[in-house]
C-alpha cells in the first residue's frame, strides 16, 4: 500500500535499494522514494512490530519528515480504506470520496436494495 499512496502522491521510487541515514549510515531498504529537493528516503517493514519505518536524512530539505509523512498518512490511509471495502465485496469503481472544508474525507458507498433490506432486518 506504500506503493500505491506514493504513486498518488506523484511521488517516484523503486523497490529495494539503499538510503543515507542522519548519521551517514546506509541503510538497506523495500522502498527507495525519490522526493523533490530532498535526499531520497527509504521504507522497511520492522520484522518484530510489523511497523512500517521510514529513514533518511531530512536536514536541509525542502519538505520536513512531518509535512512528508503526513500528506502520506492521508494517501495511506484512503488506500486502506479502499482495500477494506474492496475486500467486503464493495465495487470501488462506485465509492464517492468528498473532501470536507477541514480536509478529511468521506467514503460514499452505494448499497444494493437487497443491503439496504438487510439492514432494515438486522
Amino acid at each position: 500500500m506504500v506503493q500505491v499512496a506514493l504513486r498518488r502522491k506523484g511521488i517516484s521510487f523503486q523497490v529495494g535499494g539503499t538510503v543515507e541515514d542522519f548519521f551517514h549510515n546506509q541503510q538497506t531498504v523495500d522502498i527507495v522514494a525519490e522526493i523533490p529537493g530532498q535526499r531520497p528516503v527509504g521504507f522497511v517493514r520492522n520484522p518484530e512490530t510489523g511497523v512500517i519505518d521510514l529513514i533518511g536524512d531530512w536536514y536541509g530539505g525542502k519538505t520536513s519528515q512531518e509535512e512528508f509523512m503526513a500528506a502520506l498518512k492521508g494517501s495511506y490511509a484512503r488506500e486502506q480504506v479502499m482495500d477494506s471495502l474492496e475486500r467486503q465485496g464493495v465495487d470501488i469503481s462506485k465509492v464517492k470520496e468528498i473532501e470536507e472544508p477541514d480536509g478529511s474525507v468521506v467514503f460514499v458507498v452505494p448499497l444494493e436494495e437487497e443491503e439496504l433490506q438487510s439492514l432494515d432486518a438486522g
